[in-house]
């Protein structure tokens, strides 16, 4: 009877821990994941270049002492001027007076060809009488003959003198200095320095306010990437959380600096956001879209990596996870490339817990 208590006791202590066991088996809980499956997208590298805010368009006007001093300033600081517009004249008593001695040389000349021509016809004349022998008439021809040689000569020289005075033209059309934009004067000397700037600062100072453009440098393995048109974001410490958009326009040739460190070469970004409060001078940060392209992506988050540096993703298959590797390309903060190892119809398991492991039983 006591043996029999004891294996009853027995059974109960086995009954509760299956139980137990079974319970706990049926309320295991279960990982709750969410799925990607492949998807094309553009996709671009990114070349960062550091430089410098300027104005897209500006003019500087610089004294010329060949041609005089200067008379007057046409123009005042913040006025707007047009292409064509006269900014400031010039002086010069030199050119006055070879403009006026060229006048006269050519009132010479018309003098000296109108006499030629007046004895001419004077002789032609005579030539037409009938009362004139012909050893008389043969004396006339040859001195007709020898006037229009002189006139020939003279009109030459009335040429000459044509030549001149285009040349002194030129030269007092230039004295009158002309805007070759459409802006706004941004500076202009004082007037009592003006004939004694030296030629490293400008008399008067026109540039476009309502475009910039940016002048970087890049490096030159950059300089392969990098080419006009591609999408630029310009961005400044002085202002983080903002950013404006531009476009790439000019990539040097030559190199600005070569050292044995490195060769860098001039870029020019063309800045196309109007909203720009920045100023002329400012150091700003390009980020140059580069290698655009359409290919496979999978979000960042979503791949994982071994030690080995071997990239993988957790596949949901029926339930359960597998880990299946792949080749990735290009990445960005947010997508990577995908070379090969998935399908189109591959579900991913998009940023795994940490604690997944393959084999595990999750849902969706």
């Amino acid at each position: 009877m006591k043996r029999l208590w004891v294996f009853i006791m027995i059974l109960f202590v086995i009954s509760i821990v299956v139980g137990v066991n079974v319970h706990k088996a049926s309320t295991k809980e279960i990982t709750e994941i969410n799925t990607e499956k492949l998807k094309h997208q553009l996709i671009s590298e990114t070349v960062m270049a550091p430089g410098t805010l300027s104005l897209n368009k500006e003019e500087k006007i610089f004294y010329n002492a060949e041609l005089g001093s200067i008379e007057e300033v046409m123009v005042e600081e913040g006025e707007k001027v047009e292409k064509g517009e006269v900014l400031l004249k010039y002086s010069n008593s030199q050119l006055g007076f070879e403009k006026k001695e060229n006048n006269l040389q050519m009132e010479r000349n018309y003098i000296q060809i109108n006499k030629i021509k007046d004895k001419i016809s004077s002789l032609e004349e005579e030539l037409n009488s009938k009362d004139i022998g012909e050893k008389t008439k043969e004396q006339i021809l040859q001195e007709v003959n020898g006037l229009k040689t002189e006139k020939r000569i003279a009109n030459l020289d009335l040429k000459r003198t044509l030549l001149q005075k285009d040349m002194i033209d030129e030269r007092v059309n230039k004295l009158s200095v002309v805007s070759k934009m459409n802006g706004v004067v941004l500076k202009i000397t004082d007037q009592n320095e003006l004939n004694n700037v030296e030629q490293v600062s400008p008399i008067i100072h026109i540039g476009s306010v309502n475009q910039y453009k940016v002048d970087a440098r890049i490096s030159e393995y950059d300089s392969l990437k990098v080419n006009e048109g591609q999408t630029v974001t310009i961005k400044t410490e002085v202002l983080p959380s903002k950013t404006w958009e531009g476009r790439v326009i000019s990539v040097g040739s030559l190199p600005l600096q070569k050292t044995d460190k490195n060769t860098e070469y001039h870029l020019e970004v063309i800045v196309e956001s109007n909203d720009i409060p920045l100023k002329p001078g400012f150091k700003v940060v390009t980020e140059i879209q580069t290698n655009q392209r359409k290919v496979r992506v999978l979000e960042t988050k979503s791949v994982q990596q071994t030690q080995d540096n071997q990239k993988f993703v957790y596949i949901y298959k029926e339930g359960n996870v597998e880990k299946k590797f792949i080749k990735t390309g290009m990445t960005t903060n947010n997508f990577t490339e995908i070379k090969s190892g998935l399908s189109e119809s591959d579900e991913v398991i998009s940023n795994p817990p940490p604690e997944l492991k393959e084999g595990m039983e999750v849902s969706k």
